[in-house]
């Protein structure tokens, strides 16, 4: 099986592992002694997907922001995610050899354009969450050196240096996601 079918099978495993959000207002009692049915009649799905290791390498792997692209072309015309949640090693951070470690601007520069057009076939309603994986702390000492990509490339880089919490609206409620 190629790279791409792997990339492919990886994200469509993904999209299988959504969340189906059932609470709104309601006691832990109601939740619990009402049916899935007879939540999802007042409740409609909300779909958030998880995609992880995209590892965007600038010796490696030159498919796959396209076939990010291809997968989020795919989700807004399938199920239209609420959120998407990128759970880290946003870029492989590796050299040539594959044995050495550094952060390269370039790797950082294709996901934030690759992110960016992700987002714009998705539409504007959809959250981005992206977090850090150990590939994009690689020779990050502390946050603060000038090699921390993430803070300027990703999208909760520049808002969240490390965990965040947001929260999206949801009826008269709202999910919390903890990134």
């Amino acid at each position: 099986m190629d790279h791409t079918r792997l990339v492919q099978l990886g994200l469509m495993v993904s999209l299988a592992i959504t969340l189906f959000v059932t609470w709104r207002s309601l006691s832990l009692e109601q939740m619990v002694f009402r049916t899935s049915a007879e939540l999802a009649e007042n409740l409609p799905p909300i779909w958030m997907v998880q995609v992880t290791d995209l590892h965007f390498s600038q010796f490696r792997g030159p498919d796959r922001p396209t076939a990010l692209n291809r997968f989020c072309s795919f989700l807004a015309h399938s199920v239209s995610p609420r959120a998407v949640i990128i759970s880290g090693d946003l870029v492989d951070a590796k050299d040539k050899t594959g044995f050495g470690s550094g952060q390269y601007e370039e790797e950082w520069i294709t996901y934030r354009q690759t992110s960016e057009e992700c987002k714009r076939i998705l539409g504007h309603n959809v959250k981005w969450f992206d977090l850090r994986g150990n590939h994009d702390n690689f020779d990050v000492d502390n946050g603060f050196t000038g090699k921390d990509y993430f803070k300027e490339y990703s999208t909760q880089g520049a808002r969240h240096g490390r965990s965040y919490l947001e929260k999206l609206p949801y009826g008269n409620s709202s999910i919390s996601v903890v990134g």
